[in-house]
């Protein structure tokens, strides 16, 4: 008996849907981050991803990615607990791989989450600031009973000067969500 071989043809022409990949600098890696791609003109997620958590304190950078994205317009979501929301608007998805860190827009580039938004109101403000000033929690271990572990922002289980800090900085305080535009 003679065995076949059967051969698969390449074709240069097969179209695979491409990749979308980019990173994100936030806040306290003991959260997870989830990044979604929403379709133009749908509100539930065409494509969702969640950064892991990982152990340490301070901002860190993370990388994220999907690995089939259907060509075609949407606005990528990032949101954490404690920070802003994120929006990339009208991302373009092509048929090649799309890598946001070579965009050079530096704010599409790292996404930087803006820090905070304790109570998730969608902004950065006194009532943030409140909480983490609020007796029960200033100077306290995130383990003490009754200490709102939001406000340790940083992620190092303390709510103290660091994360007071962290609300008060030019580039968080008095803030709310973030949007650019992926064209621009």
């Amino acid at each position: 008996e003679h065995l076949k071989l059967s051969t698969v043809a390449y074709d240069p022409n097969a179209v695979s849907a491409p990749s979308v990949r980019g990173v994100v600098k936030s806040y306290n890696p003991n959260n997870p981050v989830t990044v979604q791609l929403i379709a133009q003109g749908h509100t539930e997620a065409a494509y969702e991803t969640i950064i892991d958590t990982t152990t340490g304190n301070g901002q860190k950078e993370r990388n994220f990615s999907f690995d089939a994205v259907a060509p075609g317009t949407y606005d990528l979501v990032v949101t954490k607990p404690g920070h802003l929301s994120y929006t990339v608007k009208n991302v373009v998805v092509g048929d090649t791989p799309l890598n946001l860190t070579k965009h050079s827009n530096a704010a599409i580039s790292t996404i930087t989450l803006l820090c905070g938004d304790i109570n998730g109101d969608g902004w950065i403000n006194s009532t943030d600031l409140g909480v983490v000033l609020q007796g029960q929690n200033y100077g306290k271990q995130t383990t003490v009973a009754g200490v709102n572990g939001k406000a340790d922002l940083n992620g190092d289980g303390w709510v103290n000067s660091t994360d007071l800090g962290i609300v008060l900085q030019g580039q968080h305080y008095g803030k709310s969500a973030v949007s650019v535009n992926f064209g621009e």
